[in-house]
């Protein structure tokens, strides 16, 4: 008798939980916001193949893992930037004009 549950890992799946990782230290380097989406977009493609039973269980735990990484350090991305950015346009403020 066969096992009806498919065996097989997703690829996508495994691209978004490295790329997801991968993510959260590149948010300092300018390269996050760049992987961040490609691994969510993964995870989303992982998360259908699981739905329509081309993948295992384990490929939805690590799309989710993918998606969920990549969005903690896109947020973290997007107030790191806000932060410098405030920070900058309140320095620029503070600064004397010239007559």
């Amino acid at each position: 008798m066969t096992d009806p549950t498919p065996t097989r890992t997703s690829a996508m799946a495994v691209t978004s939980v490295i790329l997801g990782v991968l993510t959260i230290p590149s948010v300092f380097c300018c390269v996050g916001y760049l992987t961040g989406p490609l691994a969510v977009i993964f995870g989303i493609i992982g998360l259908v193949a699981v739905r329509n039973g081309e993948a295992s269980e384990a490929s939805k735990i690590m799309a989710w893992a993918g998606i969920i990484c990549a969005g903690v350090a896109m947020v973290g991305y997007l107030v790191l930037n806000l932060t410098v950015l405030g920070g900058t346009f309140y320095q620029l403020g503070q600064l004397p004009v010239p007559r």
